[in-house]
Formats: C-alpha cells, structure tokens, sequence
C-alpha cells in the first residue's frame, strides 16, 4: 500500500544486515532500519551487507550484498499520476524490485539502469544484476 502523502522520503529502509551505507552529496551515512533515503542518494552494500525498503509508492527493492544502487529519480505525492516517476540505476550488483502504485499507474514511468541497458516493468517484479567485471546486465522477470 502507499505511504501517505505526507512522507516526504523516496523510501525507508524495513530491514539492514551488515555493512549497508548510503551516500550522496550531504556524504555518507550508515543505513539503519527505519531509516531514509531520498532520491540522488545511492545505496552502498559491502560483501556482508543486505537491505530491503519500503518506498514511499508501496514498491519493494532488496539490495544483496555488493552492490550499488543510485536512486536517480523518485516523485510520488501520494496519489499515482503523470508527475510520478521512479529511475533506479544500477551500477553493480543485484536487487530485486516489485513495483508499487508508480508502475501500477504507467509502467514507463518504472525504468531500471544498469551501464549497458534501460530495462523497463513487465510484470509486478524483477531481480537485476550487473556485473562491471564483464559488463553484462542480467535480468529475470
């Protein structure tokens, strides 16, 4: 379900295992459960180190362990609608994703990045991996 209106956060962390960090222009910070994460701040996962949050359109993402996820682009008022928009980029790694009322509303308006590939919403979730040894991205819908 979404969050109300009045949060303002793109999402909040539910559950942070091991070495979880977030980093944007402010610096870095250490990801805590109940914590948030606003859009242009990236989510940083060491080799021990897992997330899962909560956005504030009702979406799912789990981050695995070393990985990095920006947080590009993130809009939602509190009601699905043309404003609404979600880019997640992913820089290395995996996460898993399972949409909320922003894909549920206009499913080009959910886009996931990795540096080969813009890959879009199909069904309510998805596991992406990129692995920048070999610049493949992998995607399993």
């Amino acid at each position: 379900m979404p969050i109300s209106q009045s949060w303002a956060a793109a999402g909040k962390f539910n559950f942070v295992m091991g070495d979880v960090r977030i980093a944007g222009a402010a610096g870095e910070r250490k990801a805590e459960k109940g914590g948030e994460i606003e859009a242009n701040e990236s989510i940083l996962s060491g080799k021990d180190g897992m997330a899962q949050l909560r956005m504030s359109d009702g979406a799912f993402i789990a981050v695995r362990a070393d990985t990095e996820l920006r947080i590009d682009q993130y809009q939602f008022s509190g009601k699905a609608d043309a404003s609404s928009t979600s880019v997640l980029s992913l820089v290395k790694g995996t996460f898993r994703a399972f949409t909320g009322a922003i894909a549920s509303y206009n499913k080009e308006k959910f886009l996931m990045k990795t540096p080969g590939a813009t890959v879009g919403i199909r069904g309510s979730g998805n596991v992406l991996n990129f692995s920048p040894v070999n610049a493949v991205t992998l995607n399993h819908t």
